[in-house]
């Protein structure tokens, strides 16, 4: 089972000082950069900066809720709710989601939205979900010359 590329949302007090931070240590904005929201990452690491949220979450993105629910299930967890659907209605797209905590109280929310669908053709939600994709690759220690095909179709794409 995978549960998604992860991305760590952090509750966040002073959001220009903490995009600072994170932009010196070379993650660069991928997504939203709003005054209480910035999506920030790197091939292999993806940060939300939100204002609004009361505590950090670990946000698994992309897998299939239902699945991961079933699975956790019979292993004796205490998860919180129930995986739901929701439409393009309420959230812009339709899919589904899910939020629970871990064994430690830390919450973790799954939710089937691609990035990429957030705001659809915004050439850094593409490079994102495009470098999230070689990342993938990587860390199943794919074939050099895979990975390297991949990134080269893709910059071709990119900036044909």
């Amino acid at each position: 089972m995978d549960p998604g590329q992860a991305t760590l949302c952090l509750k966040t007090v002073n959001l220009p000082e903490m995009r600072r931070f994170y932009e010196s240590l070379g993650v660069v904005v991928t997504g939203n950069d709003s005054d209480t929201w910035v999506q920030m990452g790197t091939a292999d690491f993806s940060v939300s900066l939100m204002t609004f949220l009361e505590e950090n979450w670990l946000n698994f993105r992309g897998a299939d809720i239902f699945e991961v629910h079933d699975r956790l299930t019979p292993l004796g967890f205490s998860l919180e709710g129930e995986p739901s659907t929701y439409t393009e209605e309420e959230f812009g797209m339709p899919g589904a989601h899910w939020n629970t905590r871990d064994p430690d109280g830390n919450v973790v929310y799954f939710d089937t939205a691609d990035v990429e669908l957030i705001n659809p053709g915004d050439a850094t939600m593409i490079e994102s979900v495009l470098n999230n994709g070689i990342g993938r690759l990587r860390s199943i220690s794919a074939d050099a010359a895979c990975v390297d095909a991949f990134n080269d179709s893709m910059l071709s794409v990119r900036w044909g």
